[in-house]
């Protein structure tokens, strides 16, 4: 009887300790959600390199993969340059395991010529795998399309 009580008690402290990582992680991963708006309201591109892994990959629509922060960089450095942003990020669904997590997000935002005063609305449904790693949870593989 004590020998099963005791596991009961194993079991349930399991489960609350996993329960309580998962809330860490859960509660790391919306801060790198509200890091990426603040990098992309701030056209900040070494904020944004420091949220990803080495080997991320980009799918945008109509376009060919981007593969690695140098081409990330490459791509992003004269958009940042370029436009004025303000986004907001939503997280509809997260799911996360002990090293891969994955975030839906609705986007939405407003862009425009640095510099002018006509700005385009626009919405994004994104799909973000993580991955933790020693340093903790990056972004992985960024997809990303239109809704409408």
């Amino acid at each position: 009887m004590k020998k099963s009580i005791l596991f009961l008690i194993g079991i349930l402290f399991s489960c609350s300790s996993l329960s309580f990582a998962q809330d860490i992680d859960s509660k790391l991963i919306q801060d790198i959600t509200q890091n990426w708006v603040d990098v992309t309201n701030n056209e900040d591109i070494e904020g944004l390199l420091k949220i990803l892994t080495n080997d991320v990959i980009i799918f945008s629509p109509n376009a060919e993969p981007a593969m690695g922060k140098s081409t990330i960089e490459e791509i992003y450095s004269p958009y940042y340059q370029a436009y004025d942003l303000e986004v907001t990020a939503t997280i509809n669904e997260m799911h996360i395991s002990e090293k891969i997590a994955y975030v839906w997000t609705l986007v939405e935002g407003t862009r425009g010529p640095k510099g002018g005063n006509e700005f385009d609305n626009f919405n994004y449904n994104n799909l973000w795998i993580l991955k933790k790693n020693q340093s903790g949870w990056k972004l992985w593989r960024l997809m990303f399309n239109s809704p409408s």
